[in-house]
Formats: structure tokens, sequence, C-alpha cells
């Protein structure tokens, strides 16, 4: 649909976030076969307890295998996301995560605090809120992982994005071209943004609730609205 509606620049990147439990090295071949040449894996954290706590059973031997399969498909670049102040990390849990992450060596990292919502959330009902770190343990571990990150040579390109310093966001951030939307850091100026899915929240939106969703895509209808979703 995308193909036949848009320009597509042969030279653009084109990226999509995975779950690791969700795709082998099959899917990913699928994946560049389709024109992704970029790719995020939502990892959190690699520690077995901090995982069985989120209910996100991911083994450290199969995210490594997928990262290494990424890069033998030809993936331009790899991106791991990481989150602190889930249950029952610990300052020392969480230094482990580091250190697997750092010699996994993903080009671009992000790190990310972790909110408890559950009355917003309805999957953070499950977690324990008793389990979570205090406040005093989330600082440390943000500031072991700016310490880990820098050691391992990767470049603080703002926020929370971390990037080796041959990748296109530390060069840009040393050119000085750095552009930050509310999606992240990017070496484009913001541009417009088109939304499609259920999980859409920009600029351009189908109509709500879901029936009307589907009855819209179906008829191939979309409707703009000029707020943030």
């Amino acid at each position: 649909m995308l193909r036949r509606n848009f320009t597509v620049a042969p030279d653009g990147d084109y990226s999509i976030e995975v779950d690791p439990r969700s795709v082998d090295a099959a899917r990913l071949t699928l994946l560049a076969e389709l024109g992704f040449n970029r790719l995020s894996l939502g990892v959190e954290d690699f520690d077995a307890a901090v995982q069985q706590a989120v209910h996100r059973i991911q083994p450290v031997e199969q995210v490594f295998a997928l990262v290494d399969a990424a890069r033998s498909i030809g993936f331009k670049s790899v991106s791991l996301d990481l989150m602190f102040g889930l249950p029952r990390q610990t300052p020392e849990s969480f230094d482990r995560t580091l250190d697997q992450t750092t010699r996994l060596r993903p080009d671009r990292i992000a790190l990310r605090a972790y909110t408890h919502l559950p009355q917003q959330f309805k999957p953070q009902r499950r977690i324990l809120s008793a389990e979570l770190p205090t406040e005093g343990a989330r600082r440390l571990m943000l500031l072991r992982s700016f310490s880990a990150f820098q050691k391992a040579g990767y470049v603080h390109v703002g926020m929370d994005y971390f990037a080796l310093p041959e990748d296109a966001l530390a060069i840009a951030k040393r050119q000085g071209r750095l552009h930050r939307s509310f999606q992240g850091n990017s070496t484009q100026p913001d541009s417009d943004l088109i939304s499609l899915g259920v999980s859409e929240r920009v600029t351009a939106r189908t109509p709500r609730p879901w029936r009307r969703i589907t009855t819209a895509l179906t008829r191939g209808a979309c409707r703009w609205c000029g707020a943030w979703c």
C-alpha cells in the first residue's frame, strides 16, 4: 500500500522495531526483502528475574543470535532498547545488562525509564509495585548506564540516546545538524508524519472507535486532524 501511494527513496532509511520473541532469522530476512534496513530490538533487560517479573522472557542467547543474523542479512543499523526502573532490577543486576549490551555492540542504544501507571496500562497490573526499585536505585542505574556506555565508546547523542561515533546520529551531533521530535533524535528536520494502524499517535489519524477504523480502512478512507493524538 505504501509503495502504491508514495514515492519510496531507494537510498532512504527504513526502520522497524521488533519484539525479539516474535522474530527469527527467516522473518528478519523477509523484513529486509520488504525494504527495511534499520532494526530496533525491544530488549528492556537481559536479567532472567526481571524478565519474569514483567512477563517478557527472551534469553540472552536469542537476542545475540538475532543481532548476528541481522548483521549477516545486511541491516545497516541495529539498535537496542533498554529500560531501567523495572521490577526486581537492582543497580548490580542492571550492570550485568549493561555489560552484555556493550559486548553486543549495537549501533544505537535507547535508554528509557519505566513509568508505572497500572491504572492506564492494563498489562502493568500484573506487575507488583512492591518489587519496583527505589528512586535512589533508579538514579544509580541511570548514572552507571551513562558511565558504562561512555567507557565503551558510545556518544551521548541527547536525552535517552547513545550511538557509536560512526553512526549517523553521532555524526549529525558533531556537525550541529541533529534534530529532535517527539519520536526521538533524528538526522532529518521535522516533517509531515502519516500514522497507520491501531497504535498510531501522530498528526494523521483514522477516526475512532476501532469498528469505524476498520470500516474506514476497508473503504480506503482516512481523516486528518491538526492536533497531536
